[in-house]
């Protein structure tokens, strides 16, 4: 009886054990990255509207100087004509003109009067002159300020308008990051109920105990090498064998059976790290013809037209991926939104594979964060960045890291 209960405690050891090793868990790190991009991306939108306005408010001090400055050309177009004139009439009436004017006078007291007089225009004119040089002076001021104010408005804008497609493609990228952890944890946690379904058939409290640290090396094995199939199939193997040996307990003495079982799962972890440890080679899927090199002429006719547009998805404005959906959807073809979906709308191909209709993506596979469609000659056409319109650009200059070919 008490041999009974202690395989039962083993069994159920056994089982909790395969449970708790092989159990899902999603990154905590990668949804605390996300929450605070979305946090980012949140005070990001309302640093641009805060700009905008600011942009708003600063036009309307703009129009202001740019009116000063207007009026201070016109005076100094009008006091220059008026200079120019005292001028041309000195030069008709000679040099001589003043001191004839005060010598003519008819006694001393007209002759007092007329030298004030002349003082006086004097005066006027050099206050003239050094009011015209002030507002030219003044002109060149408030234009370098009104140079510098728009400057600094538009840097400000492009700064976070760059800002926030930055933060948007580090999300997009947090989430499928996500998505995969997800799936990896749902896949474990079925390996871990068929495992834990295997070590609960185990006869005897040693099958059962090397049944779990079977299972303990098996999940171990599956993080470091992301095969969690083929790690399950060593984990059944070693239980199967365990539960042969134990069948033939009756035919063979305890001695001989505790050793061939040790002997089977060193047989069954050696096998199992050998095959997980093979390299890995990157290979391309033979990929059909292009069929949608009709797009790059639809694709091109926007070159030089549609400017850049954060999350925009017509032509009034684009971003990368939303240029390709828009192009693609008018040939009839419907693709995801963002890049990192993108890739997906077909068979992944090499850069020198590409032909036009094809799609160039730059970043790693499954978190790119640009993408082109291809004209052919290593050429391609895509909405760059923010400030900047649809353009052609050469893959000799900015090469990508793969190409998709669109089914």
């Amino acid at each position: 009886m008490a041999k009974n209960f202690l395989s039962k405690s083993a069994l159920t050891l056994a089982t909790i054990t395969l449970m708790s090793v092989a159990a899902p868990s999603v990154s905590a790190d990668t949804t605390s990255d996300l929450k605070n991009v979305n946090t980012e991306i949140a005070t990001a939108k309302q640093k641009l509207t805060t700009a905008q306005d600011k942009i708003g408010s600063n036009t309307q001090l703009q129009l202001k100087q740019a009116q000063k400055i207007s009026d201070l050309k016109q005076d100094i177009s009008e006091r220059s004509d008026q200079l120019q004139k005292q001028a041309r009439s000195a030069q008709v009436n000679n040099s001589g003109s003043v001191v004839k004017f005060i010598s003519d006078s008819e006694s001393f007291s007209d002759a007092i009067s007329r030298s004030i007089t002349v003082a006086t225009v004097v005066h006027a004119n050099n206050r003239a002159m050094q009011q015209q040089r002030d507002d030219k002076a003044e002109v060149e001021s408030q234009q370098t300020a009104l140079n510098k104010s728009v400057k600094k408005q538009k840097d400000l804008q492009i700064q976070l308008m760059q800002s926030s497609a930055n933060l948007d493609a580090k999300r997009a990228e947090l989430t499928a990051k996500k998505n995969k952890e997800d799936q990896a944890a749902q896949k474990a946690a079925t390996e871990a109920k068929k495992a834990a379904k295997e070590a609960s058939k185990a006869k005897t409290v040693a099958a059962a105990t090397k049944a779990a640290d079977t299972a303990k090396d098996s999940t171990a094995d599956n993080e470091q090498n992301d095969s969690v199939k083929d790690d399950q199939a060593v984990s059944t193997q070693t239980v199967q064998l365990a539960n042969n040996k134990t069948q033939t307990k009756t035919n063979a003495s305890n001695n001989g059976s505790n050793n061939n079982n040790k002997q089977a799962i060193r047989v069954g972890h050696s096998s199992s790290q050998n095959n997980n440890r093979a390299p890995k080679k990157e290979s391309y899927t033979p990929a059909p013809a292009a069929s949608y090199g009709s797009v790059t002429s639809l694709a091109q006719s926007f070159v030089g037209k549609s400017p850049y547009k954060m999350g925009g998805t017509t032509p009034a404005g684009f971003d990368c991926s939303g240029f390709v959906q828009y192009v693609f959807g008018k040939q009839g073809k419907s693709l995801p939104r963002v890049t990192s979906a993108q890739e997906n709308a077909g068979t992944k191909i090499s850069v020198g594979q590409a032909q036009a209709g094809d799609l160039y993506f730059w970043g790693s596979r499954g978190s790119s964060y640009h993408v082109a469609i291809a004209l052919g000659g290593g050429s391609y056409v895509h909405a760059p960045a923010p400030g900047q319109k649809v353009s052609t650009g050469s893959t000799h200059y900015y090469k990508p890291s793969f190409a998709v070919r669109v089914n």
